[in-house]
């Protein structure tokens, strides 16, 4: 409960999903040196998460963000977790900047960067509770280039995505043809369509500008971007 002051008359209970033990449980040290809050759950997955959100009840949960992967990776993130309490607070913990536009748009109450210092995380956690959006001043930048110009996001056809697909796994033309059913004609032109909706010049720029719409998911390394040059 939530005094008129702004302070908490009980510790904040958090929820935390991280894709490895380590990052719980340094996560979980953080927490719990802020005497106001305290760990309401860890979870490795969103599933094992949505699940104890309903049985534990916490005001905030903070979310690795590889588990927003996809065109809509933070929304269903949100969607998921919110299923029996709209009012739950979710704060994502992230690798890239540029990310944020996405997950404020997704419904996150707050973006953190990976090397957010412990006292930064828990007064976003409290903020987010509060009913603030708290951001990295990292991201500021990108917010702003958001207001001043914003970008609208190209929308490409079914195929036209399945083809950039299979360039972000490194695939060249002939193989692409071949998983496709196409000739090789056929997927260069679906190519150079691409091209010209993301306005770049290229295959590595494609899939580079594809990940920052959010129509592809971010890859687990750059090798597979590093690959997506090839023919």
């Amino acid at each position: 409960m939530r005094v008129v002051d702004g302070s908490f008359d009980r510790p904040i209970r958090v929820g935390v999903l991280a894709s490895v033990s380590i990052i719980s449980a340094g996560l979980q040290v953080i927490l719990e040196q802020e005497g106001s809050m305290c760990v309401a759950f860890c979870a490795l997955t969103l599933e094992e998460a949505a699940q104890k959100v309903s049985a534990s009840s916490p005001e905030v949960v903070i979310v690795e963000s590889e588990f927003a992967y996809g065109p809509d990776g933070y929304g269903r993130v949100v969607q998921k977790l919110r299923a029996d309490d709209p009012s739950l607070a979710v704060v994502v913990l992230a690798n890239h900047e540029s990310d944020v536009v996405g997950a404020l748009r997704g419904g996150v109450r707050g973006f953190l960067l990976r090397d957010a210092p412990p006292a930064e995380i828990t007064a976003a956690l409290r903020l987010a509770v509060g009913g603030s959006v708290p951001v990295s001043p990292k991201t500021l930048p990108h917010l702003v280039t958001e207001v001043v110009s914003p970008r609208t996001v190209p929308c490409l056809s079914q195929r036209e995505c399945e083809v950039l697909r299979f360039v972000s796994r490194g695939m060249t033309n002939k193989r692409i043809a071949e998983k496709l059913f196409l000739s090789e004609a056929t997927v260069k032109t679906h190519l150079r369509r691409v091209f010209n909706k993301l306005e770049v010049p290229d295959r590595t720029a494609a899939v580079a500008r594809a990940i920052v719409y959010g129509i592809l998911e971010r890859p687990l390394s750059t090798q597979s971007q590093a690959s997506a040059s090839g023919n």
